[in-house]
C-alpha cells in the first residue's frame, strides 16, 4: 500500500515539475530596442548646449534665471526632429532660445526596434543659469 502512495505522490511530482518548467523565449520573439542618440552621444549633446545656446538675460529681470526649460520633440526614422515644443517653460527669452537650440541639432541616430528605425519620443532638460 505505502508502494502505491509512493508511486503516486512520485508520479504528481513528477508531472507538476514538468508542466511548471517553461520553454525559453526564442531570441527571434524577443523585442530589442535602443533609444535614439545624439551623434558623439550624451557628453557631445552637453558640448553642442554649451557651445551654441544663446540666453540673453531679459531686459526686465533684476539678476539673472536659474532653472531648466525642458523640451520634447520626436525623433524620425531618418534621424530627423519634429513636433519640438516646450514641455515646462521659464518664460522668454529662454524657451525660445531653447527652441532655438533644439531646432539646431544635427540629426539623431533613430531608435530601432527589432533592427528597423522608428519614430520615438524624446524631451531633454536645458539647463539655465
Amino acid at each position: 500500500m505505502t508502494r502505491i502512495i509512493y508511486l503516486i505522490v512520485l508520479t504528481v511530482g513528477i508531472s507538476i515539475t514538468g508542466y511548471a518548467q517553461s520553454k525559453k523565449a526564442d531570441s527571434s520573439t524577443i523585442e530589442q530596442e535602443t533609444l535614439p542618440e545624439f551623434p558623439g552621444g550624451q557628453l557631445k549633446m552637453v558640448d553642442f548646449t554649451k557651445k551654441n545656446l544663446s540666453l540673453a538675460k531679459p531686459s526686465n529681470a533684476g539678476k539673472a534665471a536659474s532653472g531648466r526649460v525642458v523640451v520634447s520633440f520626436i525623433v524620425k526614422a531618418d534621424g530627423s526632429l519634429t513636433d519640438i515644443k516646450v514641455l515646462r517653460g521659464m518664460g522668454e527669452p529662454y524657451n525660445t532660445n531653447a527652441l532655438k537650440l533644439v531646432r539646431s541639432f544635427p540629426k539623431f541616430k533613430p531608435a530601432t526596434k527589432n533592427g528597423k528605425n522608428i519614430d520615438y519620443p524624446f524631451s531633454i532638460p536645458i539647463p539655465v543659469n
